[in-house]
This record gives C-alpha cells, sequence and structure tokens, in this order.
C-alpha cells in the first residue's frame, strides 16, 4: 500500500515540476524575444526554471525507480513484435 501512495506522489510532483518547467521555458521565450526588440525584464526566472529543472530530473530518477520492473516489462512486449 505504501509503495502505490509513494508512486502516487512522486508521479505528481513530476507532473508539477514539468508544468513549472514548461511555463518557465515559455516565459524565458517571451523574455529573450523581448531583448531583441531592447526590452530588458529582470526576473529571477531562469533561476527558477534551472533549479525546477534539476528537481524534475532527481524525481525523474526516483520515478523510473519505482517503476522499473513495469519499464522492462514493457521493453521486453515491445521487443518480441
Amino acid at each position: 500500500m505504501r509503495i502505490v501512495v509513494l508512486r502516487k506522489v512522486v508521479s505528481l510532483t513530476l507532473f508539477i515540476l514539468w508544468l513549472i518547467t514548461g511555463f518557465t521555458g515559455v516565459l524565458l521565450l517571451i523574455g529573450s524575444l523581448l531583448a531583441r526588440i531592447g526590452i530588458y525584464v529582470p526576473t529571477a526566472i531562469p533561476d527558477i526554471h534551472t533549479y525546477v529543472g534539476f528537481g524534475a530530473f532527481g524525481i525523474s530518477v526516483v520515478h523510473i525507480a519505482l517503476n522499473w520492473d513495469a519499464l522492462k516489462s514493457y521493453v521486453r512486449i515491445k521487443s518480441r513484435r
């Protein structure tokens, strides 16, 4: 039971970090486009994007470790076809 709850928490956390990384990535793109026309907006967005990205990477490793057996089974089934 505890592993099921842990998998849900890790998956939800990974999804939220993915959303934040995507949103800050879009903000970085908009900021770079504004900078090309001479408008500079000082923000902490690059730092947030970087730290959340590192967090997402770490949680991804945990996610893979928790689902390793399912991943092996999936690859085994796909390699038979």
